[in-house]
């Protein structure tokens, strides 16, 4: 197979190795205390690499590989966080209670081979052969490409968060990539929610209602500026040299995924000086867009 026709695979091949050898060296220095610390209110540190276990075998390497033949069994659609919060339980249930750390690392470093594997056979025609995606607004046969993006988002998430969770400060992740990541993760779910930087959720038709824009900048090496503008049909979201908004917050890269990983909240890191501000007045009016997810809400189907 040509490598230059082949770009896109293999600059994905290139991002997920990148993400999990950073995984690795993280992972690697967990003592075995370590592992059953708390990781978030109801996991601990070494239930996230089983996680990512069945995650990529089931969401990422068995989809492509079956393609349209995947039995309809296995074409899960998870309609609401409610339905994928019972799906993951379900495959917490399975588990066995002795396992072993060791054990879950064998998982999860099989299904990446899996991922491999899959690589390995294919070339940038491939990318848009049709392959089962169970998530959300995304949900039913997309293009292969799309379950190897969420592959690399979906782990480069749980990295960056059990990192800064733990304490380590700095991601090992290169500044290329960071961006990349970034990039595909800032705006969230494009509908009328999006994640905020309380965990909670920002209200479009609210800011609408109140004619309010504002910009998310990330200072650190491979970060950028992003605008947010309620329209319609909810948040839009795109990458700007300068947001020309009511508030812009700024913030490095360790203060974003506290915020939005639940670890802190708004307040303590403004007051910490760990989050700039443009604004004060504007940084209220913000606060007012604050909405409880509603985690029955069952999201559009994307064409």
């Amino acid at each position: 197979m040509d490598r230059d026709e082949n770009m896109l695979v293999s600059k994905t091949r290139a991002s997920l190795e990148e993400l999990w050898l950073a995984l690795d060296t993280f992972f690697e220095a967990l003592t075995p205390a370590d592992w059953q610390r708390p990781h978030g209110q109801d996991w601990v540190f070494a239930d996230l690499p089983y996680h990512l276990a069945y995650m990529d075998r089931l969401c990422v390497a068995r989809p492509i590989e079956q393609g349209e033949a995947l039995p309809a069994a296995e074409r899960v659609g998870l309609r609401s966080l409610n339905q994928l919060n019972a799906w993951n339980q379900g495959q917490f249930d399975a588990r066995p209670a002795e396992q072993t750390v060791e054990e879950t690392l064998a998982q999860m470093h099989g299904s990446r081979d899996g991922v491999r594997r899959i690589l390995a056979g294919l070339s940038d025609t491939d990318l848009d052969r049709p392959a089962w995606f169970p998530l959300l607004n995304m949900r039913g046969f997309r293009p292969a490409k799309v379950g190897l993006a969420f592959c690399t988002g979906h782990t480069w998430q749980h990295f960056e968060e059990a990192r800064v969770r733990y304490g380590r400060a700095g991601t090992l992740v290169g500044p290329e990539l960071t961006h990349e990541m970034l990039n595909g993760t800032v705006p969230g779910i494009p509908l009328y929610l999006i994640v905020s930087t309380t965990g909670l959720f920002l209200d479009a038709f609210k800011a609408r209602e109140l004619d309010f824009s504002f910009g998310l900048h990330i200072t650190d090496p491979g970060g950028g500026m992003w605008a947010f503008q309620a329209g319609e049909e909810g948040w839009q979201v795109a990458e700007v040299e300068a947001a020309n908004t009511d508030l812009i917050l700024s913030m490095g890269l360790d203060p974003y995924i506290k915020l939005r990983y639940f670890i802190s909240d708004l307040g303590t890191l403004v007051e910490e000086g760990k989050i700039k501000a443009s604004d004060e007045k504007a940084l209220e009016v913000y606060r007012q867009l604050f909405a409880l997810p509603d985690f029955d809400f069952e999201f559009p189907k994307m064409p």
